[in-house]
Formats: C-alpha cells, structure tokens, sequence
C-alpha cells in the first residue's frame, strides 16, 4: 500500500544525484524542485501542484533524480512503489495522458535548451579551459595572488564547470603558498613541511588535532601527486572541511558540493552534508541550513554522535528561526 509521509519545512524529500525507487504524491503543502538550467546554468524552482506526481521520469527510467525536492512548508507526500504506480496509470487513462503531456513538453524544452548550447559550446569551453589554464600557469610560475584571482575568476563565470572541484582545489593551494610566502614570523624561518613525503595518516593527524591550514595543505599536496587513491575521496572531502574551519565558507560549500556530486555512496557523505549545512549556517542561510542538516540526519547511524550532533543543531536552529 502506499505509504504517507510528513515532512517538516525546508526538509529534503531527496537530492539530486539520489537513487529514484519510488514516486511521491504530494497530498498537502507546498513541494518545489530545483534544477540547473542546461543553457544558462542558472538555479530553476519549480512548484509541485497538490495532487502532482513529481520524480516519475527517474523512477520509471530507473536513474537517479536530475533535481532536488524541498518541502517549502510542513508538508504530507505519499510514496507509490513503481509497481503500485503502474497499476494506478493502468486503471486511469486521463492520469496517463496528462503525463504524456507534461514530458513532451518538457522535451521540447530540453531540446530547444540542448540546441542552443550546442550553438555555442565550442566558444565557452574555449574559454573555460583557456582561464583555468592561465591559472595553472601563474601557479606553475609561483605567481600565487594572480593565480588564486584566475581561479576565482574561473568559478564565479562557471562555478559548476568541468574544472570547477579542481579550481576550489587550486584556490586553496594558490592562498595556502602565497599566505606562506607572505609570512615573515620567527616561524616562517622553520623549514616549512615536505608534505609530499608525508603519509595519509600524519596529514589526517594535524586535521584531527585542528590544525587546518597545515592539514589542508598536506590533503592538496595528495590530491595533486595522486597519492594514495584509496584515499582520495576522503582527502576530497577533508578539504572542504577544512575551508569550513577556516571560516571560508563559500569555497566549503562549492568543494563539499563537488565531492557530494563525485561520491554519492561514499560512507563520508552524512558528515559531508552536515558540514554543508553548516556552512550555510555560517553564511546566514538558516533555510538551506536546515535543509541540508536534516537531510544529514537521515545518512549518518541513528543513535550515533554525529547523529545526536546533528539534531541539536536541527533544534536550535528551528528555535532561533521562530
């Protein structure tokens, strides 16, 4: 039988990226979806009308969602397996016909929007590639100030672009090296660290003993060599932590976005929504703040710290938002 469920505003019926096995009703509230537009980039929403069946193309084409579903407003969804679906549309026509009729225009627009792009991919990858080059030249050259500008320029005109994890990568690589060559303390005189030869687990011990700026450099340094690639979703993900410790919060969001969207299994991914969460937090985002912390409520062990974490901070965010 199909089954009903609540959700609490802001709280997200599921992600982009997430295994659709199911399809959703909304019965009462208001849901909208999210998505990239494919030819200007650009965040769409769109609401889900009470009654609407939202999700079905990823469901019946057995792939994972292409958009993001938030309750807007404390909310009631009921959950249809494919196969109770498929017998509801059997027995409906009208049901079937207005689903025809949403995907064919859709598709039109997919269309129009792909044809356009097609139009015009070959100048804009010219030029994305050409600026994430000039960056890695001015690095390669030690040119720190001018790279990290290249790099931002980068992700402000494509900040979902194909270089796009690579550039927050090099963003923080380019600060970190120019921040030590600015550095004219009795401690710049120590040799600085080979992070090149350091093992995986002497990086992870200056993160867990909250020495970020020195953790994140050791996690760059992997990431550039290739060292360790059993490793390397972690180390992907230790970096955005780290930006978020560092207190820079945007760089935070668009790395631990870039590893959600790299590693959708990854056992790490409740610990890296929770920090995106907070990082929104921190920006001044409570909705998307709460969004993204009850969404990590339900990917990390029920019970655990992280758990317990995680709903205190769902509590006062809620308390001090009403």
């Amino acid at each position: 039988m199909p089954k009903p469920v609540f959700y609490r505003a802001n709280a997200i019926i599921y992600f982009q990226g997430d295994r659709a096995d199911g399809i959703p009703i909304l019965k009462e509230g208001q849901v909208e979806l999210s998505y990239e537009d494919l030819q200007t980039g650009a965040e769409i929403r769109e609401p889900i009308k009470t009654g609407e069946f939202f999700g079905v193309k990823a469901a019946l084409g057995r792939y994972t969602h292409d958009e993001t579903a938030t309750a807007m407003s404390d909310c009631t969804v009921i959950h249809f397996s494919i196969q109770e679906f498929e017998v509801v549309v059997s027995g409906n026509p009208r049901i079937l016909m207005k689903m025809l009729q949403v995907f064919s225009t859709q598709l039109r627009r997919i269309h129009h929007q792909v044809q356009s792009l097609l139009s015009t991919e070959r100048i804009s990858t010219s030029q994305e590639a050409g600026l994430f080059a000039v960056g890695e030249y001015y690095l390669k050259e030690r040119q720190y100030s001018q790279a990290a500008h290249a790099f931002k320029s980068y992700l402000s005109h494509w900040p979902k672009g194909i270089y796009a994890p690579q550039a927050t990568l090099k963003v923080g690589e380019a600060e970190s090296a120019q921040a030590d060559h600015d550095d004219d303390s009795v401690e710049s005189q120590i040799p600085a660290a080979d992070y090149s030869v350091m093992t995986f687990t002497e990086i992870n011990n200056q993160y867990k003993l909250g020495r970020y700026k020195d953790a994140m450099k050791g996690f760059l340094s992997m990431v550039k060599d290739g060292r360790d690639p059993e490793h390397l979703a972690y180390v992907e993900f230790r970096v955005g932590c780290c930006l978020y410790h560092m207190e820079r919060y945007s760089d935070a969001t668009k790395q631990l976005a870039a590893v959600i969207r790299k590693y959708p299994k990854h056992p790490y991914l409740g610990e890296a929504v929770y920090h995106m969460g907070l990082s929104h937090e921190a920006m001044g985002d409570v909705d998307k703040a709460l969004g993204f912390l009850k969404k990590a409520g339900q990917l990390v062990p029920e019970g655990g710290s992280m758990y317990r974490q995680i709903l205190k901070k769902v509590r006062d965010l809620e308390s001090g938002a009403i």
